[in-house]
């Protein structure tokens, strides 16, 4: 198992801590924060090293299970907010004989919890040691190491569990390296590529986005380890009540042609989740920073961005007053002329909603970056070719590679061309699916950037045995990389044929003299 930590050891912390109600509980302030702390046998709190298991009773009950991700120090040196206040009303002292440890803490379910015999505060065991273990490599994951090659990135996705989502039974998609820019899933229609990344977003951010439930199911689990800044191994666990909700991230599905200054569903989420759904308005936006000049700075590095990724298909982006109102309008290279939003081409209007939404809610969160290449964060997108020439696709994600350097893509596509413009150390995952095991989910290890789209088409990541049509002869099957060497192929066989009827003894010595 690919641990970060090792577990050495098994701990049992508590004793007739949920006496106040499991509402109103020092247990609940362990769950709120992740932090487990004791006043009494200090000593012993100083013997646990990172990766301990730790079975938290609540008198002779196990109901949670952490793993040490610190070690252990005075409570006072833990700095979060409200946390002094919260300890007064348990009439526990914020001093530094009381000793607190940082861990991983999962809420163990009724048909998890177990007894233990023996009652204490704190004592080291390995008689559950094999018990904890079982529990959480069915149900949960264990933190894992930071693989990385290059710059790693603030915020990446490191691992993913997820139990009983739709027609998920239990997959596991672990080892993601936290420098990777690009995750590509692939998978035939209806296999389950969209089930995943919904599963990602909830086990991201929670099963509740403002007042709308991404999912209605009960027995839903979605287990991910992400990279989040300062914090290496952030767990968030979908059933956790005190779940920490990861914010640096937006999702999109399908429809992303329609943008509004209020859309009626204005959650970061909706549009992954739903069929129709409209974006924020980044021509309100920009309309909005060009009349107070004191705001020129995110107009002019939103405006930046957009035409870079749009270049050369348009040229330039300008703010046209007529009368009292502002409009935004767009220059098309190829006839020169200004355009509205709505007289674009369909491809051109994903990318401007859905970049406009991205730099929208990402600048939202992290407020303190006014140059908007800066934006760090997770951005999911559902059929990331929808819309879009293979020209386009290619390049699109060559240029959000350059442009958003600090962001991780996690996409879903049907076309192997967005694979040609993938980075180096991209991640590309198999989504399959049968009767017997529903859906599926294969992290596979292959070299794109060395593959053209037809052995991307035939290799694991399609599929696809046979890409001929089916109207040729094997014969007649041009075989030439590119398209150009198989003009030139033809032009010189035309030639040969031509040199044949006019000297065919000339041609026949020629060929002999190849030979």
């Amino acid at each position: 198992m690919n641990l970060k930590y090792s577990i050495m050891n098994a701990w049992k912390i508590g004793s007739r801590w949920s006496e106040h109600g499991s509402d109103n509980s020092v247990l609940e302030i362990f769950r709120k924060y992740s932090i487990i702390f004791i006043g009494k046998e200090t000593e012993k709190m100083y013997e646990i090293k990172k990766g301990d298991l730790i079975a938290v009773s609540d008198g002779k009950t196990v109901v949670s299970i952490g793993i040490a991700t610190e070690l252990a120090k005075p409570i006072t040196k833990f700095n979060i907010d409200g946390y002094k206040k919260e300890l007064s009303e348990y009439d526990v002292e914020y001093a530094d004989w009381v000793i607190g440890i940082k861990v991983i803490l999962f809420k163990l379910s009724k048909k998890h919890e177990f007894a233990y015999k023996k009652i204490g505060t704190i004592y080291k065991t390995d008689t559950y040691k094999p018990e904890l273990e079982k529990i959480i490599s069915e149900n949960f994951i264990y933190p894992s190491k930071n693989i990385f090659s290059g710059k790693q990135k603030k915020y990446a996705l490191k691992q993913i569990r997820i139990q009983n989502y739709q027609s998920i039974s239990d997959i596991v998609i672990k080892n993601i390296p936290t420098d990777t820019q690009w995750i590509f899933l692939t998978g035939e229609n209806g296999y389950g590529k969209t089930s995943v990344l919904q599963a990602i977003v909830i086990g991201l951010f929670g099963n509740k986005d403002g007042n709308y439930i991404l999912d209605q199911k009960e027995k839903i689990k979605c287990v991910t380890e992400l990279k989040n800044k300062n914090n290496p191994h952030h767990i968030n666990f979908s059933k956790n009540k005190y779940i920490t909700k990861f914010e640096h991230f937006v999702a999109y599905g399908t429809s992303r042609l329609n943008k509004s200054s209020k859309p009626i569903n204005n959650t970061r989420t909706y549009s992954l989740f739903n069929t129709y759904s409209e974006l924020l308005d980044i021509e309100d936006r920009l309309i909005m920073w060009e009349k107070d000049k004191s705001q020129a700075k995110y107009f002019n590095s939103a405006v930046d961005i957009l035409k870079q990724l749009m270049s050369p298909y348009i040229s330039d982006i300008i703010v046209e007053r007529s009368g009292p109102s502002l409009r935004i309008k767009y220059k098309e290279y190829a006839s020169n002329e200004l355009k509205n939003f709505n007289e674009l081409a369909s491809g051109f209007k994903s990318i401007i909603s859905m970049i406009g939404d991205l730099v929208i809610r990402l600048s939202e969160t992290q407020p303190e970056i006014t140059n908007y290449n800066e934006l760090s964060g997770i951005v999911i997108i559902d059929e990331f070719d929808m819309h879009l020439h293979p020209k386009m696709q290619k390049e699109l994600v060559e240029r959000l590679s350059n442009i958003f350097k600090n962001i991780q893509f996690i996409i879903s596509s049907h076309s192997p061309i967005p694979f040609l413009g993938a980075p180096e150390n991209s991640v590309f995952i198999k989504i399959d699916r049968d009767g017997i095991n529903g859906i599926t989910a294969e992290k596979l290890d292959i070299e794109v950037q060395k593959l053209t789209p037809n052995s991307i088409l035939t290799s694991p990541i399609f599929g696809f045995d046979d890409i001929n049509s089916t109207e040729a002869d094997i014969d007649e099957i041009e075989t030439a990389d590119r398209y150009s060497n198989i003009v030139k192929d033809k032009s010189l066989k035309e030639k040969l044929n031509i040199l044949k009827q006019n000297d065919e003894d000339f041609f026949n010595d020629l060929i002999a003299t190849k030979k």
